[in-house]
């Protein structure tokens, strides 16, 4: 006797349970803002309530951004301790 097995997908959870408004443009201004705008992303995306090309733009867009952040928070780290140390350019 073979046993047949059966694959569950996991459960798509309505947007109205996470009370996003996908019309509602999200203004990125920090790293949490730019987890939120993924998270949203990724539940649209789930949803199937915005395409797969959308998605990636967007999170290209969500990953150039942290990257300048994190350059602008290195050279501003570096700035300090060069005025520490009295390194000047």
């Amino acid at each position: 006797m073979t046993e047949k097995s059966t694959l569950t997908l996991p459960q798509v959870i309505p947007l109205s349970k996470y009370n996003l408004n996908p019309s509602r443009p999200v203004k990125v201004r920090t790293l949490k803002d730019a987890k939120r705008l993924l998270s949203r992303i990724i539940i649209q995306l789930q949803a199937g309530t915005i395409k797969g090309q959308d998605a990636k733009d967007l999170c290209y867009l969500i990953s150039t951004f942290i990257q300048l952040v994190r350059d602008y928070e290195l050279e501003e780290r570096i700035k300090k301790l060069e005025q520490i140390k009295g390194i000047t350019k």
